[in-house]
């Protein structure tokens, strides 16, 4: 069974693009950021609660040190990278052998991800991999539709439209992405040899890391810089 939270009546307020969110981004970018260390080469980027070992994982400020100083709770996850995607990554040209995005740029107005894919061209090596997943706006439509899908969309069977609903405006989510719409973004941020792919189907071992508990609901694509 879904969570209750896919369900538009437990709907809540998402952070992203608020007022308060700006606030946060401006001093996060003029106070805290830094650029990330190298450690076993790859990054996941935009992490939110899932650290994958030896990766550089990189999120929203956390501002540990201000928590600190104002005597507030500190936030536990340990982030390597502190980062605003929807501006210029603090972080040297051909740095990364790697880069995974999961369940990320859905949460980016359009032409945010496109500035973030351009980015992220510019910080991998010459060769190297980004790796991308999101919900799969067709695997949507097919269960609207009627067609057969993995069984955790069932908990959307009394309201079928609610699952389009949640794609469209839950969780944050700011645009939806089928194959199609995202190869032509990569495209347009120079990546080449841009392929859809399946679950922990990766041309670099290293990147097969994906979260299966995404992949009920999961488009992965990958893109050669």
């Amino acid at each position: 069974m879904i969570k209750k939270e896919f369900h538009y009546l437990y709907a809540g307020e998402a952070i992203e693009y608020s007022f308060r969110f700006e606030l946060m981004s401006l001093l996060g970018r003029t106070c805290f950021s830094k650029k990330p260390l190298i450690k076993n080469g790859y990054c996941n980027l935009g992490c939110g609660p899932r650290i994958i070992e030896g990766f550089v994982n990189a999120e929203f400020f956390q501002f540990n040190l201000l928590r600190k100083l104002l005597k507030k709770s500190i936030i536990k996850k340990k982030i390597d990278w502190e980062v605003d995607l929807r501006f210029k990554l603090k972080c040297n040209s051909n740095f990364f052998y790697g880069i995974l995005v999961e369940h990320v740029v859905e949460h980016l107005k359009i032409l945010d991800a496109l500035r973030l894919f351009k980015e992220i061209n510019r910080i991998l090596k010459p060769g190297a991999l980004l790796r991308v997943s999101v919900p799969d706006l067709k695997m949507y439509i097919d269960y609207y539709c009627g067609k057969k899908v993995h069984k955790k969309f069932s908990g959307w069977d009394d309201i079928k439209s609610e699952a389009i609903w949640s794609l469209n405006h839950n969780f944050g989510h700011q645009s939806v992405y089928d194959a199609e719409l995202l190869t032509d973004l990569l495209i347009k941020a120079d990546f080449k040899e841009v392929r859809k792919c399946s679950f922990n189907n990766s041309l670099d071992p290293q990147l097969r890391v994906d979260d299966f508990g995404r992949s009920w609901e999961s488009l992965y694509i990958e893109a050669k810089k």
